[in-house]
């Protein structure tokens, strides 16, 4: 199948095996997949600067320890906890962790939607549908390719943001405590060998 890249170019797309595509428009299908996936991609690099900012506010590479693992909203709940009870940082950098963190909410949320839900395609395109604890009604709700590039937009976004603020807040070691234990780790298996 040939895809036009954002440039105008003409790409061709080979479809893996076992990828399933549904009709009537499969071009369309392979757009959505395409956008989903972008979906999944940045909101794994969000929970990456989520962990990274976790460890910052904490201070040290190891609360990589307890920040490994966990899930979006568990990690932003502890870094809006830790980030409120920070006595070294200013009214004004809480207030901007804490704005971004609440936009992030919305995001992560949209993204356990895409990813969670049932996926169906119905005349109108595809729809999201959702069933809720103790009910049998479901919810449906139409999804664009608008809504899967917002949503990785903003995701992509709030990971930049994030990477920013610790930068310009707590100092350039604050960006790579999450990853310190491993880069030391690796250090002394070279200087073992």
């Amino acid at each position: 199948m040939q895809e036009q890249s954002p440039l105008g170019h003409r790409i061709e797309i080979d479809i893996p095996s076992g990828v399933t595509l549904f009709g009537p428009n499969i071009e369309a299908d392979v757009h959505l997949l395409i956008a989903l996936g972008n979906v999944v991609r940045a909101a794994s690099m969000t929970d990456q600067a989520l962990r990274g900012l976790y460890c910052a506010l904490i201070g040290s590479p190891y609360a990589a320890i307890t920040a490994a693992g966990q899930m979006s909203r568990q990690l932003i709940d502890w870094c809006q906890a830790v980030a409120k009870s920070r006595l070294d940082l200013t009214d004004e950098q809480k207030a901007t962790i804490k704005g971004e963190l609440a936009t992030l909410i919305s995001l992560v949320e949209r993204r356990n939607r895409f990813v969670h839900d049932v996926w169906a395609r119905g005349a109108t395109g595809p729809s999201l549908i959702r069933s809720s604890k103790g009910n049998y009604e479901l919810s449906i709700e139409p999804v664009t390719l608008d809504d899967l590039a917002a949503t990785a937009i903003g995701l992509n976004g709030s990971s930049v943001a994030i990477t920013n603020w610790i930068f310009e807040t707590l100092g350039a070691e604050a960006v790579g405590l999450e990853a310190q234990l491993r880069w030391i780790q690796e250090q002394s298996r070279q200087d073992i060998e």
